[in-house]
């Protein structure tokens, strides 16, 4: 702050005393409450405006695409993205301080050349390397200030100092957001683990109900009333096997016509009249009484019940 007051000694007051509110904006800024997007759109702005720039812009860095991508653009036509290499992050991470374009090139003559499309249609004027503590997070790009001057050395001090916050600013949104995400992660398995301990509570308590059922006709219907519930079924069938039929021995809330239509998916059945391949199913009586619907269990694929 020093070396910056010093460099406006001989600075008109009023335009101290505006810089100086700049660096207070900066600092209620990345002491607010507003998400990453809007933080760095304010603090975009009060940048361009302190420096007099007309075009701006921050990128964030992307480490599993090793690549600069505009989180906010000012002036610039379209987004700002530009390709790193594995090789380039380490320099650029401790590359810091503002720097012009010329500076840059002839640091990373590989970046800019990898990214001469971008850096031609924009006529960037300054680049700045936004890390904290030996993490890459970002990158500041300005162009041209207003009326064509030439930046001052107090601007760079200014946006150098600026650029210091705006680098925090990300690394701490950065940082909640992964807190966030490992939050929701620990929710999810805690919420699992409730869901499977109220599973067992529930097939112990089935256990003990089905334990105390001495005829096997209700047995059955209590088994598969209590799997329907368990499972949030509407309606269901329990069948067994004699021989190579499959026949029911409990059924809820299927009705005749139901079970007669088309049930049960054959992995393979040659029935030009069936288009879904279902196999019918014929309802059994011993007199007028219903004694069950069968199936030929050879026809039934294994995985169907």
């Amino acid at each position: 702050m020093s070396q910056l007051l010093n460099e406006f000694g001989n600075v008109d007051i009023d335009k101290l005393i505006y810089n100086l509110n700049s660096l207070n904006d900066v600092s209620l800024e990345i002491t607010s409450d507003s998400s990453l997007d809007v933080s760095l759109a304010n603090l975009l702005r009060i940048l361009m405006g302190t420096l007099g720039a007309t075009k701006g812009s921050i990128l964030t860095y992307a480490p599993f695409k090793l690549a600069f991508d505009s989180a906010v653009v000012k002036g610039f036509e379209g987004n700002v993205y530009m390709r790193s290499m594995p090789k380039e992050i380490a320099e650029i991470t401790t590359y810091k301080g503002v720097v012009t374009i010329d500076e840059l090139e002839k640091k990373f003559p590989d970046f800019v050349k990898r990214n001469k499309p971008m850096f031609d249609k924009h006529n960037f004027s300054l680049w700045v390397t936004l890390s904290v503590k030996g993490r890459l997070v970002g990158a500041i790009i300005l162009g041209k200030k207003l009326n064509k001057e030439e930046y001052q050395q107090t601007d760079m001090i200014l946006l150098s100092i600026i650029s210091n916050q705006i680098s925090i600013s990300i690394a701490n949104f950065q940082l909640i957001d992964e807190l966030k995400k490992t939050n929701e992660k620990l929710r999810k398995q805690n919420f699992e683990l409730v869901d499977a301990n109220y599973g067992i509570s529930e097939m112990r308590q089935i256990s003990v109900e089905l334990s105390s059922i001495m005829d096997v006709n209700s047995l059955l219907e209590t088994f598969l009333e209590k799997a329907i519930q368990y499972l949030s079924c509407s309606k269901g069938i329990l069948f067994k096997i004699e021989g190579d039929i499959l026949k029911t021995v409990a059924d809820k809330n299927i009705g005749i016509a139901e079970l007669c239509n088309w049930l049960i998916k054959p992995h393979l059945r040659d029935n030009s009249n069936n288009k879904d391949g279902l196999l019918p199913v014929r309802h059994l009586n011993a007199g007028s009484q219903q004694t069950g619907y069968q199936y030929h269990h050879r026809d039934i694929p294994d995985k169907s019940f």
